[in-house]
């Protein structure tokens, strides 16, 4: 799996607020979408989150796959975000790895 976005932004400003109502989540990457639909814990408010591959500069994905993130963490490192940066996120030996590149 290798997605690559462009604008980090979409992702970046989606996760800083869905981080205030659920602080882990599970993305599901499939051939078209990668969505997060998550349930906060006092099971009040219900997240659906879809990013469709048209957003994204490079969307390979061989199968589904589910990810798994500390949305507060994940934000964190998104913060480093600025304009103009690319951001690639990479499966290998079943580990995340996000690349944030500068232009």
């Amino acid at each position: 799996m290798k997605l690559t976005l462009s604008e980090p932004k979409y992702l970046k400003d989606s996760l800083s607020i869905i981080s205030e109502i659920v602080t882990e989540a599970t993305f599901r990457v499939k051939e078209d979408v990668m969505e997060l639909v998550a349930m906060d814990p006092a099971n009040v408010a219900l997240v659906v989150f879809r990013l469709v591959s048209s957003a994204f500069v490079t969307y390979e994905v061989d199968s589904s796959t589910d990810l798994t993130i500390n949305l507060n963490n994940f934000k964190q490192v998104l913060r480093r975000v600025k304009g103009g940066d690319t951001l690639t996120l990479e499966i290998e030996d079943n580990k995340l790895k996000v690349v944030l590149q500068s232009t």
